[in-house]
């Protein structure tokens, strides 16, 4: 008889436990989606899109808000273009945005920037709706004539990879030391130089961009 007992209170307790795993799991989450396309419709691969989550309070003493806790969960576009977010609704965080240019990774070499970058997705977020949004990113216009350039090169060569990371140089200057003769690659509002000899990177030399002095006068 007690073993009876113990057996039923046993099933009942894991019974229980299943099914509070079970209301854990289906939890209503938050699907943020959309894709990544050119002006043809043509998906775009492995672009960097971040979501940007924090609690915005007001201060009701100067009427100003401000934000905090702030995180930021990123991904890339797949085969077709498209991305994914899920995000559990809860009462902290009231401010969602989906940014088009995560810092560090966005290719402006390759891409134009989006008009507008950053998408504030709040107010469906925040009532618990899920939200799909479609960007359309336009190539540079001398992003055609690069790629041929770079092919010229070849794309694992030294100069292939300088041109494919920062673009289009903007002079280029040949200098003879020892007999030996250099080339240089100057891109002045980014702030380097680089010196090949050959087709080989020799050294590359870094001096504050032009436009930050630009901007200091």
């Amino acid at each position: 008889m007690k073993k009876t007992v113990f057996s039923v209170i046993l099933l009942t307790a894991i019974a229980g436990i299943l099914i509070c795993q079970e209301e854990q799991s289906t939890e209503p989450k938050v699907l943020i989606y959309g894709s990544v396309v050119d002006p043809q419709g043509r998906a775009v691969k492995g672009f960097s899109v971040s979501l940007i989550v924090e609690r915005e309070v007001l201060d009701i003493s100067t009427l100003k808000s401000s934000t905090k806790n702030r995180k930021v969960f990123t991904t890339e576009t797949d085969t077709d273009g498209k991305y994914y977010f899920t995000w559990k609704p809860d009462d902290y965080y009231n401010r969602f945005y989906v940014n088009y240019i995560t810092e560090g990774k966005f290719d402006d070499v390759q891409f134009l920037p989006p008009a507008e970058p950053l998408i504030d997705v709040s107010k469906y977020v925040g009532k618990g709706k899920n939200y799909e949004h479609k960007l359309i990113i336009f190539h540079n216009l001398s992003w055609d004539k690069l790629q041929k350039l770079i092919e010229v090169y070849g794309g694992e060569s030294d100069k292939g990879k300088t041109l494919r990371s920062y673009g289009f140089f903007e002079k280029e200057t040949g200098e003879e030391i020892a007999g030996e003769k250099y080339t240089f690659w100057w891109y002045y509002t980014k702030g380097k130089t680089f010196k090949f000899s050959g087709e080989k990177l020799i050294k590359e030399y870094k001096f504050q961009p032009l436009e930050s002095l630009e901007k200091k006068d």
